[in-house]
Order: C-alpha cells, then sequence, then structure tokens
C-alpha cells in the first residue's frame, strides 16, 4: 500500500513527536525516579556528602536543560505540524502540542524558584556553610525539585501517549 503525498509527512511528523516526547518523559522519569536524582533527596543516603549532592544536582540539571528543552520543542513542534497538515487528528494533535510546550513554562515559573534555591545554597555549601537546618533546607528542596519534575515529565508524558495514540490510528 502507497502512502499519499500527505501522509508520509504526517506520519514522519508525528513520529518525530512521539520519538521526542518519549525520550523526554521516559528520560526524566528515569533519572527522577532510579538515577541520579532518587539519590540525592534521599535523606537516608549520608555517605555523599550535601555540597556534593548540590553540586550534582546543578550538573544534572545544566545538561538535563541542554539536552529535555530542544526535545519538549521539536516534539511540539513536529505535533504543530500533525495539526496543521491534517484536520481530522487536529484536536488530538493540539493537545500534545499543548502538552509537550508546557514544559518550558513550567520549568520557568513552577520548578524556577526552587532552582534559585538551590543555585543559592550550592554556592553557600562551597564557602562550607552547614548546619541541620542548612541540611534538612536543602534536602527538602531536592524532594521539592523530583516532585516538580515528576508533574513536568508527566505532562510531556500525556502529550508522548495521545501522539502515540495517533500515531497508531494513522
Amino acid at each position: 500500500m502507497s502512502l499519499s503525498k500527505l501522509q508520509e509527512p504526517l506520519i514522519l511528523a508525528q513520529l518525530a513527536g512521539v520519538i521526542g516526547s518519549a525520550v523526554f518523559a521516559v528520560g526524566n522519569f528515569a533519572n527522577s525516579s532510579t538515577g541520579i536524582m532518587a539519590v540525592l533527596a534521599d535523606s537516608s543516603t549520608t555517605e555523599l556528602p550535601l555540597k556534593y549532592r548540590l553540586t550534582m544536582w546543578r550538573r544534572f540539571y545544566e545538561r538535563g536543560k541542554a539536552f529535555y528543552a530542544p526535545m519538549a520543542v521539536v516534539s511540539a513542534a513536529s505535533y504543530g505540524l500533525v495539526a496543521y497538515l491534517s484536520p481530522t487528528v487536529r484536536n488530538s494533535a493540539l493537545f500534545s502540542t499543548g502538552m509537550c510546550m508546557t514544559a518550558l513554562p513550567f520549568t520557568l515559573f513552577g520548578i524556577g524558584p526552587t532552582n534559585n534555591k538551590l543555585f543559592a545554597l550550592e554556592e553557600r555549601a562551597k564557602t562550607g556553610e552547614t548546619s541541620e537546618a542548612f541540611d534538612k533546607n536543602a534536602l527538602g528542596l531536592l524532594e521539592t525539585w523530583t516532585g516538580l519534575n515528576t508533574i513536568r515529565f508527566s505532562l510531556v508524558g500525556l502529550g508522548f501517549l495521545n501522539g502515540l495514540k495517533d500515531l497508531a490510528l494513522m
């Protein structure tokens, strides 16, 4: 069976959206639930000094930002192209576009304040500042960040699942 001239770019755009949103959602899920973030936010992990945890969090955050933010943009753009090309899946593709795009403003406004507090604590920890209250605050912020990240990757995950459903129906 041959594809029409519209079906091929439509399927390729949908596939790009599905792959990008899958990488974003699954990668973030793995890192937050079983990867480095699970270890950094675990208050029972006493072998790793807090100043190193904060430095590792920053490196994790910066690498994730460089990798996952473009994934969200590519996914949203791909789903947006599908919405433009196909009236039959337009509403569903717009839903996937919206779910992928939420990652960016949610990061800025939802997670941003926690990021800023963690950046400041990391700088203070580098100078040797530590106390029970300081440590408790930092661990609490790492746990908060993990929870907020769960919301973020779940939103993109909804876009992925919806996109996967649409791909299966094409």
